[in-house]
């Protein structure tokens, strides 16, 4: 799949396809990598890829990922390769977003601070929502998740827009009218141009919720009819790694609200967000759109966190650090194995263990137990409780000297789940496509923005009020 503009009937198909092909491997997704064998998922591994697997190099496994395939192995493992990749959204950029961005000379005091990673979805995601506010006449574009304002800020900046910046927590927000008044005099005093007021971002702390849109609408109609007279605003959402559900409500917004277009990238589909804050979706995650939901398909918690895999990240692994990345994994599954025989899940954690301290497995448990915490009596704090290991030391130690000779076999599990991430991103992604079709006047399309070894979560939904598909198709490739 490349640009993927379909109509609902096209797009219902390619979800039954895919959602077939995942109740197939379902057992792949079922758990986390590091409970393969507290699950004993070696037991469902076919039992004709076993030696296939067991005789292949770590490097043959990892590139599974991104579609490699050693034609010795069996069919039905080489064709789960291929499916995998035919069922996926296509994760390359577009040449025509890179020339742009490359052409571009940027104000690089609006990129201070920015790491690698953001700087790369800030420019490409400055681009396209310019071009897209050209296209639709937008006046205003809101930024829902906005943290600190950095694409808000930018898009200011860089492209002359108005911006509403929504931010729930108040401390973000302020952090983030902090960075804006800190630049723009950086950019005063280099330039000796006093910073024109005509364009603003303007922060609103606002937690967004399924049932407040229409208060949501009043709030920006107050914000962006600031001169007091009453008149129709064209403006657009968008959403830059909008965290689990806020993504969902990113998508709601825009549908119950008077905004003419949205551009999400959605991240951490396996999270929620409410007033406690970012917390993990637990057990079975219901479906979005209604075609979705009357599926035999069942999407879980692990289901969801497969889909936020980095499949690209994985496969440009070095050798080295490919193996050290095996060995820290095994090593954290025995010690899963053991502790969820003897302990309650949910009460208890390792903190995290520097890749040193993995060189042998004595030297990893001797730093699990330092690092070892079980909850408070209140139940909210985590404190360290060295002494609940110690006897539990020999089983640990009895259970690796028992998984060692399956640990080739986790580190193809693990490669089973990068591969088949882009698939369970796919569905997710599609739901939310047909959700948005459910909707009168709404068009959709997908397509990747971001390079997926810098950005994983590269793909940018896009919809439109007011336009036909064809339309749609048309204002997409102009700016791509």
């Amino acid at each position: 799949m490349s640009f993927y503009c379909k109509s609902k009937e096209k797009v219902e198909r390619d979800v039954d396809e895919i959602a077939d092909f995942l109740s197939k491997w379902s057992w792949i997704s079922e758990h986390s990598n590091v409970e393969f064998f507290s699950a004993n998922k070696c037991e469902c591994i076919p039992k004709d890829w076993i030696s296939s697997l067991l005789s292949s190099t770590v490097q043959e496994l990892q590139f599974m990922a991104k579609g490699l395939i050693n034609e010795e192995w069996p069919d039905s493992l080489k064709n789960f390769i291929k499916d995998c990749q035919r069922l996926s959204l296509n994760r390359n950029p577009c040449i025509g977003m890179e020339e742009r961005v490359k052409e571009r000379k940027f104000n690089s005091f609006l990129t201070r601070n920015m790491n690698v990673k953001k700087q790369h979805e800030v420019l490409r995601m400055g681009t396209l929502v310019n071009g897209l506010k050209e296209k639709m006449g937008c006046e205003w574009m809101v930024d829902i998740g906005a943290g600190e304002g950095y694409i808000s800020h930018f898009l200011c900046k860089e492209y002359s827009l108005n911006i509403v910046a929504i931010e729930s927590n108040a401390f973000i927000a302020s952090k983030g009218e902090k960075r804006v008044k800190m630049i723009d005099g950086l950019i005063e005093s280099k330039s000796n141009v006093p910073s024109s007021e005509e364009k603003c971002v303007k922060f609103l702390n606002f937690s967004l919720s399924h049932d407040n849109y229409p208060f949501l609408q009043s709030k920006l109609n107050e914000l962006m009819n600031s001169s007091g007279k009453e008149k129709e605003i064209k403006f657009g959402s968008i959403g830059l790694h909008t965290c689990g559900n806020l993504a969902l409500m990113n998508i709601d917004a825009f549908l119950h609200s008077e905004a003419n277009c949205l551009i999400n990238i959605g991240c951490c589909y396996h999270s929620k967000i409410d007033e406690k804050g970012m917390t993990g979706l637990k057990d079975q995650v219901p479906a979005v759109s209604d075609y979705l939901k009357r599926s035999s398909l069942k999407l879980h918690s692990n289901s969801m966190k497969t889909a936020t895999q980095a499949p690209q990240q994985y496969v440009n692994l070095s050798a080295e650090d490919n193996m050290v990345t095996g060995r820290n994994l095994a090593f954290r599954a025995v010690l899963e194995s053991t502790l969820q025989k003897n302990l309650k899940t949910g009460t208890f954690r390792v903190k995290k263990i520097k890749d040193e301290y993995f060189s042998d497995f004595s030297s990893y448990l001797e730093q699990v137990e330092k690092n070892f915490c079980v909850r408070d009596e209140s139940g909210r704090k985590w404190i360290k409780d060295e002494g609940k290991l110690k006897g539990l030391i020999v089983d640990m130690k009895k259970s690796y000297e028992e998984n060692e000779p399956k640990f080739k076999l986790l580190t193809a599990f693990l490669a089973f789940q990068m591969t088949i991430s882009s698939v369970y991103e796919t569905l997710i992604l599609l739901d939310r496509y047909l959700y948005l079709k459910q909707h009168e006047g709404a068009e959709v399309a997908l397509f990747p923005l971001f390079d997926s070894s810098i950005s994983p979560r590269n793909v940018a939904l896009v919809s439109t009020k007011g336009k036909t598909k064809t339309e749609l198709k048309e204002t997409i490739y102009s700016l791509l």
